[in-house]
């Protein structure tokens, strides 16, 4: 009995103290969270200038045209590396020149080109890198001013067709962009696609230009002015969509592995591009998702083929290498290409059958067989087939012109693939495979 009031009294109590909100503490322990937050930049660093120097050999006449040596690491004008040995040899006399130079900032380069003369090509260039996030850089060409030709205000370097009555040849003026492994990613004037840069590689700014054989640009004088600009690459910022520079290899080897694959009409390995993933290029070595071009040639599973690669949306695959339907796409007189409905296509693959997705590819690239009748198709389509092709093409014509109006290919990530096409030498089968930007 006094055991049962004890334990009564005890329990009341507990309940008591837990009504005024008291309660006893029980073990605690806890984890210390540090860390820091940095972000990335976006700038120029001048690496190196460089130029054409020409020198005549004193002893025979002979001239040498060297473009890249000597070079002037630091840019303020004077020659740092000289493994030839020409400058201020007595032997060597230097007659003409041109190179970019520093003498301000990095930010600020300088060129010259001094005494030129027709038929070699005089450069001036500088390599930089851009900081260390993505940017895209917005390039023009540069401004040309003050020209003159035997102190005659003359236009030469802005586009000059002619003298009065003496029609003399153009001047050639470019400029190209390239990566340290020599690949021309722009030339201006002429393109205008954007141009994506990377960190960790060193770019090449080149001005070159031409002096055509004509007496008319004798004591011709110019000057110029411009500048570089990059912004920050970005999918999305602040809600503006940016296309998204297109970079594939051009060439490169293509091997079938699965037919028909998971995800497409095949499977195909892609191999000696030169570049793997994050080298800066959309089409690099690894797997791909495939289909046919044309069903009436084959290729073979497992055998290796040399390859030619090409965008899509270059205007040479709907021209010449595989033009295509143009009277099956919705405007029907080439203002929409047939590359441009199966791009919708490939970007719009939802619950379709693969083989369905096949069948309206071919509509537009091979036979151009509106998918009504088996007996068109080296493996025949059942009927179910038939019909989801067919409202594949229906979706393509209500839809594809509003899709390219809103600005493929963009950055939007999944809705941006673009196809490439694999051109095979001896054309055994034209294929192309989805690439995303």
């Amino acid at each position: 009995m006094k055991t049962n009031k004890i334990g009564t009294i005890f329990l009341v109590s507990v309940l008591a103290l837990a009504g005024v909100g008291i309660s006893y503490a029980g073990w605690i322990d806890q984890i210390s969270i540090t860390g820091t937050v940095q972000t990335g930049y976006v700038g120029f660093e001048v690496v190196e200038y460089s130029g054409t120097w020409v020198w005549k050999y004193i002893p025979d006449h002979g001239i040498e045209t060297h473009h890249g040596i000597p070079i002037d690491y630091d840019g303020d004008g004077e020659i740092d590396d000289d493994p030839v040995g020409y400058y201020g040899n007595a032997d060597w006399k230097l007659i003409a020149y041109s190179y970019a130079h520093n003498e301000v900032a990095d930010e600020d380069v300088q060129f010259e080109f001094v005494n030129l003369f027709p038929c070699i090509d005089f450069h001036a260039d500088f390599k930089f890198t851009i900081g260390t996030i993505p940017v895209i850089l917005e390039s023009a060409t540069l401004d040309w001013s003050n020209e003159k030709i035997d102190d005659v205000a003359t236009e030469w370097l802005n586009g000059l067709q002619g003298l009065p009555n003496a029609p003399i040849p153009i001047v050639e003026v470019t400029i190209t962009y390239t990566d340290d492994t020599g690949n021309i990613i722009e030339i201006y004037p002429g393109t205008t696609d954007i141009i994506q840069l990377h960190p960790d590689v060193v770019y090449t700014w080149d001005l070159l230009i031409h002096i055509p054989q004509h007496n008319g640009y004798m004591n011709a004088y110019a000057e110029a002015s411009g500048g570089l600009e990059i912004i920050q690459w970005s999918d999305l910022c602040e809600e503006e969509e940016l296309g998204k520079a297109i970079n594939i290899p051009g060439s490169g080897t293509i091997q079938l592995i699965n037919y028909p694959g998971a995800t497409g009409y095949f499977d195909v390995t892609i191999s000696n591009t030169g570049y793997e993933f994050g080298d800066g290029y959309n089409l690099y070595n690894g797997g791909w998702t495939g289909w046919c071009v044309d069903q009436d040639n084959t290729i073979v599973v497992g055998t290796i083929y040399a390859v030619a690669f090409y965008s899509s949306l270059d205007p040479y695959v709907y021209t010449t290498l595989a033009p295509g339907h143009d009277e099956n796409t919705p405007d029907g007189n080439g203002g929409i290409t047939p590359w441009d409905c199966i791009n919708y296509i490939i970007n719009h693959k939802g619950a379709h059958d693969i083989y369905s997705i096949q069948l309206a590819i071919w509509y537009y690239v091979d036979g151009g067989h509106y998918p009504d009748d088996a007996a068109n198709y080296n493996t025949p389509p059942d009927a179910s087939q038939l019909l989801d092709a067919q409202s594949i093409i229906t979706e393509v014509e209500a839809n594809v012109a509003n899709w390219l109006a809103d600005g493929f290919p963009r950055s939007v990530p999944g809705y941006n693939w673009f196809a490439v096409v694999c051109y095979i030498d001896d054309y055994i089968q034209l294929t192309f495979i989805e690439v995303d930007p």
